[in-house]
């Protein structure tokens, strides 16, 4: 499993991140968010603004970019800032 990280190109407009590491080569991946999305609402609705975002209009380009990319079937999203379960 490749593991990927929020930050290094994926996450502009958000508090910075903190790089990416590989897990493998099954073709299955895992992408920890971090600060990406602050709420599991965010993922149907990445519009939404949290006051935390540093630049709130890059930081809804990074959520709609990314989620773009890893809605794939083949990504496990791993959100930091969720309240319950994290992985999905």
């Amino acid at each position: 499993m490749s593991v990927l990280v929020t930050g290094e190109g994926t996450d502009k407009g958000n508090r910075d991140g903190t790089g990416k590491g590989d897990g493998g080569g099954n073709g299955k991946r895992l992408l920890i968010l971090g600060d990406l999305l602050h709420t599991r609402a965010q993922y149907d609705n990445s519009d939404w603004a949290f006051r935390s975002d540093v630049d709130p209009e890059r930081a809804r380009a990074s959520r709609r970019d990314v989620l773009a990319r890893f809605r794939d079937g083949r990504t496990v999203l791993a959100g930091g800032d969720f309240h319950g379960v994290a992985f999905g």
